[in-house]
């Protein structure tokens, strides 16, 4: 058992409002240091959620109170751990819900590692732009650059993906300047809030 986890007996158990604060003190101690300020804290709408997706096990009932123990303590760290590398709850979901206590305990040590793909290919947004790249056609690709004013294809541009929060990403390109203005905020607002109406 991680060092970390020994402090917590087979048997422990919490409320959900305990499960949270027991798995937020420890998230610094399981993430890389840059990839913890990308993640929110875990609430309890977030564990809600993940058992809602099959990434936790659903709690045990006590009276009208649900009870978690080790091994939800343990699926939270792995899960928060996993996303932090690039995976996606999509992806987890199926990967996770068998592995025993050891083996969530190897993971979260980096002793194993999930046969998965690469995070990159998880990531839609990235997919998607890869899958645009690769649909050009043929005379674009390979014609030599003509003497119209056509500027010849380049390189794509590197993207920056940004992770707003559970299931919505921003990809921002180095030509992209932010607005300098609370008018110009506004409108950027409004197009991203009609963007996302017409999904």
């Amino acid at each position: 058992m991680a060092p970390f986890l020994s402090r917590y007996p087979e048997n422990a158990q919490w409320s959900l409002e305990e499960l949270v604060e027991e798995a937020n003190a420890l998230l610094p101690l399981v993430l890389p240091q840059e990839a913890g300020k990308g993640l929110e804290a875990i609430s309890p709408r977030t564990v809600r959620f993940y058992a809602s997706e099959g990434l936790l096990d659903s709690p045990e009932r006590q009276w009208r109170e649900a009870r978690y123990g080790l091994r939800h303590l343990l699926q939270l760290l792995v899960v928060r751990k996993l996303m932090s590398e690039g995976y996606s709850l999509r992806l987890l979901a199926g990967e996770l819900g068998g592995k025993s206590n050891e083996e969530l305990v190897a993971i979260l040590e980096n002793r194993i590692q999930l046969s998965l793909n690469r995070p990159e290919a998880t990531n839609e947004a990235l997919a998607y732009l890869a899958q645009l790249g690769q649909n050009l056609t043929p005379r674009a690709r390979s014609a030599p650059p003509s003497s119209s004013t056509e500027p010849p294809l380049s390189k794509p541009e590197p993207l920056q993906r940004l992770r707003l929060r559970e299931g919505l990403e921003l990809l921002v390109g180095p030509r992209f300047r932010p607005p300098r203005s609370k008018v110009e905020w506004q409108r950027l607002l409004q197009e991203i809030e009609q963007a996302l109406k017409h999904l």
